[in-house]
């Protein structure tokens, strides 16, 4: 009995140690490159270069080129085939020195541990620069096409673990008085308790972690396909009052505007002369806030056609604005779990 209960601790002991190192940050250099053709140079970065099962990984293109030169950045299906995309984030920029600038950055992760490839990527452009031709004959645009990355996944117990395994010792004589039955049973008991406590943490912490945090498109989204499958569950005043409050807090957090303090006119006038808001996204928005208000405000009964343009209005509104829309911290799902569209703010009750 006292041999078992000495192998049961000591498999205990080594599972925690297990966990231990399995919890335990990975560090690794980032890989970088570097490549250039003609008027236009890409920088192509991955982080980190050696993960572990379960990490993020951030792939980013930098592509700048001359004035005048314009830069066809590849399709979203196009780049990294096979791998769960989580973000996607372009941005488009100019130099101080005129050139332009266009970064895109995906966040993904990797299923399957052992050796991963990320294949070339093609970068196109068209040289519009006086005297020089525009693209190679026979071809719409010229094409340079960054280095194929591998990189390895480590497991996250296996690699951690050393391969080399030792004979077992012989057991020792110890004297009965030393270590007692309920001593052993004592001592596994507690070995057990902490590794069930760390494992639960890390857990919760882990969960916790990604449920404090989503992108504002995606908080919205979610929120706008919740109202619109509640579906005849809710009155059209009720929809309209929801949908809107939805875009508002949006507002409010894509483009930093205190959208649900302010009515209808006040908003639309800030957003002409404040925000980074288009004329085409003013108009868009001007139609949307303006058919609900009609509902909330004057009784008007909207019909089911007009509850699908508002609803339609809404999609393309957060669709075509979804660029760099901010992470945000989700204080009421962390805390209590509640449906998100509880958290949205009250709008103002004047037109």
């Amino acid at each position: 009995m006292s041999s078992i209960l000495r192998s049961i601790c000591s498999q205990l002991g080594t599972l925690a140690v297990l966990i231990l190192f399995a919890t335990l940050p990975a560090s690794a250099e980032d890989y970088r490159d570097e490549k250039s053709l003609g008027p236009v140079k890409v920088l192509t970065t991955l982080s980190p270069s050696d993960p572990r099962l379960g990490d993020e990984l951030s792939l980013t293109i930098d592509v700048t080129a001359e004035e005048d030169v314009e830069v066809l950045m590849p399709e979203f299906a196009d780049v990294i085939s096979g791998f769960p995309i989580s973000q996607y984030l372009p941005k488009q920029s100019i130099t101080p020195d005129g050139k332009s600038r266009s970064t895109v950055r995906y966040v993904f992760q990797v299923e399957f541990s052992g050796k991963q490839v990320i294949q070339p990527i093609a970068i196109e452009f068209i040289d519009n620069r006086e005297g020089k031709q525009a693209a190679p004959d026979d071809y719409d645009a010229y094409e340079l096409l960054t280095e194929r990355i591998e990189f390895s996944v480590a497991s996250v117990l296996v690699d951690s673990v050393d391969r080399e395994l030792n004979p077992p010792l012989p057991e020792l004589d110890l004297p009965a008085e030393s270590m007692t039955e309920s001593s052993y049973l004592v001592l596994g008991f507690f070995i057990a308790a902490a590794v069930l406590a760390a494992v639960g943490f890390f857990v919760w912490a882990r969960n916790r972690k990604e449920v404090r945090k989503a992108n504002a498109y995606e908080l919205a989204k979610r929120q706008l396909d919740s109202i619109v499958a509640a579906g005849s569950r809710i009155s059209v005043e009720e929809f309209y009052v929801e949908i809107s409050a939805v875009i508002r807090r949006y507002l409010e957090i894509r483009f930093e505007l205190a959208a649900p303090e302010l009515t209808t006119d006040e908003f639309l006038q800030i957003a002409s002369s404040e925000s980074e808001l288009s004329k085409d996204h003013q108009v868009l928005l001007r139609e949307f806030l303006s058919q609900a208000d009609l509902v909330k405000f004057s009784g008007k009964n909207a019909s089911d056609d007009e509850m699908r343009r508002s609803t339609d209005l809404a999609y393309r509104f957060l669709e075509e604005t979804r660029a760099e829309a901010p992470e945000i911290v989700l204080e009421a799902e962390a805390s209590h779990g509640t449906d998100a569209r509880a958290t949205i703010p009250q709008e103002s009750s004047h037109v």
